[in-house]
């Protein structure tokens, strides 16, 4: 068994007394914030020390600085942030996006990320940019050729990139709150046959 554990935190309930001045405009800076302090509800799970106002990815993003023996990834919106984490030798590399689900999509967007080699299941236009995101994120820390979401091709529940043949180990799943959209995407290890969700709620 392979566990993929995952920590959101609303904007709303993120009330630190001083943060870092990382970037210029408060909100962004403090989302910034946010996102760091639910990667380390993550690190502490697996026991690992950290300062989280000073985590930072590895060039690829694929794992943080000092921790490169987990995967993990990273999302937020000015609602929410989202970590997901796993081993690396369970994953080699992971994904997530969070959407608010009722922001508006135009329908003629989909030309900018749907590739007609696509088949999705029935998800709305919505859905298939949160897939899309999130497996873009897997992928590219391995394959950083892969540049554009219309180069990620969706087949069902599986990814690839689209000079890939083998997707068997690419999966993703798909979650929905009443408020939010959730994609997490993996690359497991050939040795891993079932994959755990756990929500560090």
């Amino acid at each position: 068994m392979a566990e993929i554990i995952y920590k959101t935190q609303s904007m709303d309930s993120y009330s630190p007394q001083k943060l870092p001045q990382k970037f210029s405009h408060p909100q962004r800076n403090k989302q910034y914030f946010l996102g760091r302090e639910t990667l380390g509800h993550c690190l502490n799970y697996f026991q690992q020390d950290h300062n989280p106002y000073q985590l930072e990815f590895t060039p690829n993003y694929q794992t943080l600085q000092g921790h490169e023996h987990l995967s993990c990834s990273l999302s937020h919106n000015r609602k929410m942030a989202i970590a997901i984490m796993g081993s690396i030798n369970h994953f080699k590399s992971l994904g997530v996006d969070l959407e608010d689900i009722n922001r508006p999509i135009a329908p003629e967007s989909d030309r900018h990320f749907i590739n007609e080699q696509d088949q999705f299941a029935s998800h709305t236009l919505l859905e298939k940019w949160c897939i899309k995101e999130a497996c873009f994120k897997a992928l590219h820390s391995l394959h950083p050729e892969c540049k554009l979401l219309k180069q990620v091709i969706v087949h069902e529940n599986r990814f690839y990139f689209q000079d890939q043949k083998d997707s068997h180990h690419q999966l993703f799943q798909v979650t929905k709150t009443e408020s939010m959209i959730i994609v997490m995407s993996y690359i497991k290890n050939k040795n891993v046959h079932t994959v755990e969700f756990k929500n560090l709620a």
